[in-house]
C-alpha cells in the first residue's frame, strides 16, 4: 500500500470514529423535534454506517448492538418525559462526569477546570447562541469535544503536519484516560438498567461497546469511578462550544 492510499485509509477511519462520536452525542442531546426527526429518518442507520468503516475485535458486538438502536427508534412514544426522568429532572442516570466521583464534594472544580482547559485548548468558547446549554462535563458535550478532536486529526493529517497530528491524538488519549473513559461504564450500565425506554437501553450498550473498541485500540487503561445513584445538583447551565477552525 502506497503512502497516499494509507493516508486515505487512515483518515477515513478518524472520520468514521469521529461520526460515531459525534452521532452517539446526539443521541443525549434533548428530543426536540428537530432531533427526533433525525433519530427517525437517518441516525441509527449513519452510525451503522461509520461502524462499518472500523475494525478490530468488539466490531461483531457494536454493530448487533447499533441493529439494536435501528429497531428502537421505531418506538419514540414517551421520549421527553423518559429524557427528563433519567437526566433532568430526577435524575435516574445523571448524565454528568462529575457526579461519579467519590470525591466529588473535594473535586468537581478540580475535574471542571480541566475539562475546559482541555476545551480551551483546542480553541472551544462557550456559545451564548445556544438555547440549550449543558455542562462541560455531560456525557453529550465529552463525546462532542472527541468527535472534534477527531476532525482536527484527520485535517493535520490530510496535511502532513505532524506536530498537530501528535497534538491532537495525544488529547484524545488523555481525555479517555482521564475523563470519558473513567465514569463512562458506569453511566452506561446504569442507563442500560435504568431506562424505561428501549432506545435509551440500545443507546446505553451501543455506547459501551464503541468506547471498549475505542479504548482498547489506543492501549488505555482508565481507572474506573463506581459512582453513586443520584445527585444532589439539578445542573443545568452550560457550556456548549462553538468550534474553531480545524486549522487550530
Amino acid at each position: 500500500m502506497n503512502r497516499e492510499v494509507k493516508m486515505k485509509t487512515e483518515v477515513e477511519t478518524i472520520l468514521a470514529r469521529s461520526a460515531a462520536y459525534r452521532l452517539l452525542s446526539v443521541g443525549f442531546a434533548h428530543p426536540a423535534p428537530e432531533i427526533l426527526t433525525l433519530f427517525r429518518d437517518g441516525f441509527a442507520r449513519q452510525l451503522a454506517e461509520a461502524v462499518s468503516r472500523l475494525s478490530g475485535d468488539e466490531i461483531t458486538e457494536l454493530a448487533a448492538a447499533v441493529e439494536e438502536l435501528h429497531g428502537a427508534v421505531t418506538d419514540l412514544d414517551g421520549i421527553e418525559g423518559e429524557y427528563n426522568r433519567l437526566f433532568r429532572t430526577q435524575l435516574a442516570c445523571t448524565p454528568y462526569e462529575s457526579e461519579y466521583d467519590p470525591l466529588r464534594s473535594v473535586r468537581k472544580g478540580q475535574t471542571l477546570a480541566d475539562i475546559l482547559g482541555f476545551y480551551a485548548a483546542f480553541g472551544l468558547s462557550p456559545s451564548q447562541a445556544e438555547e440549550e446549554k449543558e455542562l462541560p462535563d455531560h456525557i453529550g458535550v465529552e463525546l462532542e469535544f472527541m468527535s472534534l478532536l477527531l476532525q482536527k486529526e484527520a485535517y493535520a493529517r490530510l496535511h502532513d503536519w505532524g506536530e498537530k497530528v501528535e497534538i491532537c491524538t495525544d488529547a484524545q488519549r488523555k481525555f479517555l484516560n482521564d475523563h470519558l473513559g473513567t465514569w463512562v461504564f458506569t453511566f452506561c450500565d446504569r442507563l442500560a438498567e435504568t431506562a424505561g425506554l428501549e432506545f435509551y437501553r440500545s443507546l446505553a450498550v451501543t455506547l459501551r461497546r464503541f468506547l471498549e473498541r475505542e479504548i482498547r485500540a489506543l492501549g488505555l487503561a482508565p481507572a474506573q469511578h463506581a459512582g453513586r445513584h443520584g445527585s444532589s445538583e439539578e445542573g443545568t447551565l452550560t457550556c456548549p462550544f462553538a468550534p474553531a477552525s480545524p486549522e487550530g
